[in-house]
């Protein structure tokens, strides 16, 4: 959609916005991934996969390096967590994707970001927020423009 040679950034702002809220919304429910993990279970099934959803794991626990020490690891190599149980399919799994998803989202699309977007727009003669003063003016603050001009 960003890519697109006739963008609206409007909607890509709205479409972005709901992607956010939906990965929050699944997060945050537990019959969400309740229904995940089993639909999960269901595909392996289907494929004639083992659904134990667990890793080889190593004789001794690993401890971590002294230099990351106060650090905050998010993941470290050769240490596959165990995710037999559903509660543990939804922690390093599911919570872990959307996670890292809403993080990525947050990143890249901060409300400084999106008011860019719907400023851009609102200057493109074909938008339906053509100068539209309330579309521009956070676009313009982002600047550090004079609203008077």
């Amino acid at each position: 959609m960003l890519q697109s040679v006739d963008i609206n950034f409007s909607s890509a702002v709205n479409l972005i916005n709901t992607v956010r809220a939906d990965a929050t919304e699944l997060r945050s429910q537990d019959e969400n991934l309740n229904n995940l993990y089993m639909d999960a279970v269901q595909l392996c099934e289907m494929l004639g996969i083992e659904a134990n959803f667990v890793a080889v794991s190593s004789a001794r626990k690993g401890k971590l390096s002294s230099k990351f020490v106060g650090s905050c690891v998010l993941e470290t190599l050769g240490d596959r967590p165990d995710v037999t149980s559903k509660v543990r399919f939804k922690g390093n799994v599911c919570y872990a994707v959307l996670d890292s998803l809403l993080s990525e989202i947050e990143c890249r699309f901060t409300e400084g970001h999106c008011n860019v977007l719907i400023g851009i727009h609102a200057l493109n003669p074909t938008s339906e927020k053509f100068a539209d003063f309330t579309a521009l003016k956070p676009f313009a603050n982002a600047y550090g423009a004079n609203e008077t001009d």
